[in-house]
């Protein structure tokens, strides 16, 4: 079996930012196979910091660019969900990876 990096490239552009506010990413965040539960752990960030240091937004700025980078993905991954690993954690459902994006 062939193992795929996966990275996770976002711009949060959001009006919740607006009159500031801040963000900042977990260590344990991890994508999951919807197919076999199989879990795969944040490795690195860029241009985020990890949690308990935050980036704070100020009023002129309202997105932020960053990118997560997760264990390698098994071939036959498809579609993963995305789980801040805290009770109240933010969730994404149904990232669909098509054979392009694996590359």
């Amino acid at each position: 079996m062939f193992a795929i990096a996966a990275v996770l490239h976002y711009t949060i552009t959001d009006w919740r930012y607006r009159y500031g506010g801040w963000i900042s990413v977990l260590n344990s965040i991890y994508l999951r196979d919807v197919k076999t539960k199989k879990k795969y752990y944040l490795r690195k960030a860029e241009n985020i910091p990890y949690y308990p240091e935050k980036y704070q937004f100020k009023k002129e700025v309202k997105q932020l660019e960053f990118s997560l980078f997760f264990q390698p993905l098994d071939s036959t991954t498809t579609v993963v969900n995305l789980f801040e690993n805290i009770e109240g954690g933010f969730k994404i459902f149904r990232i669909q990876l098509s054979p392009d994006e694996k590359e």
